[in-house]
Formats: C-alpha cells, sequence, structure tokens
C-alpha cells in the first residue's frame, strides 16, 4: 500500500485548475516540476488542459490505470468525487479540502 502512496505509476487529480494559484494547479505544477515519471491526469469538466496536460471531463474518461486519486475539493463538495472515485475502483485517494477560516469558525460552534 504505501508503495501506491510514494511510487504511483499514474496520478488522477481531480478539481485541477487553469486557475495559477489554486491548490489543483500547484498540484499539477509541483509533480511537473520535480520530474514526476508516471502519468499525471488532470480532471477538470471545463478545461481542455491543465498546464500543458490534456484534462479530462471525468475520471472515467482517463484512459488507463490510476493508481492514486488527489481530489481537491471544496469542503461541502467532496462527497461526489469520493463516491466517482470509489466507482473507478483506485488504489488510494489523497483529499485536499481547502477550508477558510470562516467554515472552520462555524465547525467549532
Amino acid at each position: 500500500m504505501l508503495d501506491i502512496l510514494f511510487n504511483p505509476k499514474s496520478v488522477a487529480i481531480i478539481g485541477a485548475s487553469t486557475k495559477e494559484l489554486s491548490i489543483g494547479n500547484v498540484i499539477t505544477k509541483n509533480l511537473l516540476q520535480y520530474k514526476y515519471k508516471g502519468a499525471i491526469y488532470p480532471i477538470n469538466p471545463n478545461a481542455d488542459e491543465v498546464r500543458g496536460l490534456k484534462a479530462f471531463k471525468t475520471i472515467f474518461d482517463v484512459p488507463g490505470v490510476v493508481d492514486l486519486a488527489h481530489i481537491v475539493s471544496q469542503a461541502n463538495s467532496y462527497l461526489k468525487p469520493l463516491k466517482i472515485a470509489e466507482k473507478r475502483k483506485l488504489s488510494l485517494l489523497l483529499l485536499t479540502v481547502p477550508v477558510s477560516r470562516k467554515w472552520v469558525l462555524k465547525v467549532k460552534h
């Protein structure tokens, strides 16, 4: 299991973005910048490409095995990507949920 985390042959970024400073864009940038050797599959239903890589509308459009899916989703919408990833039978999921201070304060009440 740890091998898939540290040496995946392919990574899907669900929530990859064309916005320069968004988390999904930065994750994609880092994989490219640090010369990740495996396949990178940005998932974005509204973009044709992210950082020069072909973007896929859904994870089901990816042509091959996805070892690791990194889900970048808002706190109020993370369940849908989790259900989709479960149907795709992925080996490992990473979940990044950007939360604002306002949201964290609401949770504490």
